[in-house]
């Protein structure tokens, strides 16, 4: 029997997850990783997260379904102005980066077409969010 429960083993759950970080000393300390910057081995940028595709006119109910998928995954601070992008100077800018990635990528593969050209060459998540916030929600 593990000595290790469940909850410690998910990164979903808050598991101890460490990176290493260099001093300015040249030494390598390891520090904890929040799970807000976690993915898991599912969490691929083509992952579809949820079933309906924004088309203009589904605004609410596209985004109340991607709030319920970012919330589940634990990335709902992409979007909403909770979490900042770290100074490049950070140990955890790329992990940030990478989770913003993912979670651009999400919302774009639940886009259509059309819109999916409106919007392709933002970089961040909250930008993308807010962005579709304001042209959409005003019709629903």
């Amino acid at each position: 029997m593990s000595d290790v429960s469940d909850d410690e083993k998910s990164p979903r759950l808050g598991s101890r997850s460490s990176t290493d970080r260099k001093e300015g000393d040249g030494s390598v300390r390891s520090m904890e990783v929040p799970p807000v910057y976690r993915l898991a081995s599912s969490d691929s940028t083509g992952t579809q997260v949820i079933g309906c595709t924004l088309n203009g006119d589904n605004y609410l109910t596209w985004s109340w379904a991607m709030l319920i998928a970012l919330r589940a995954r634990n990335k709902l601070a992409f979007i909403n102005g909770s979490l900042e992008r770290p100074d490049d100077e950070d140990p955890l800018r790329e992990r940030w980066e990478r989770c913003n990635s993912t979670v651009l990528a999400w919302i774009f593969n639940t886009m259509e077409g059309n819109l999916q050209a409106t919007v392709a060459y933002v970089v961040d998540a909250r930008s993308l969010w807010d962005d579709l916030k304001e042209r959409f929600s005003e019709g629903n």
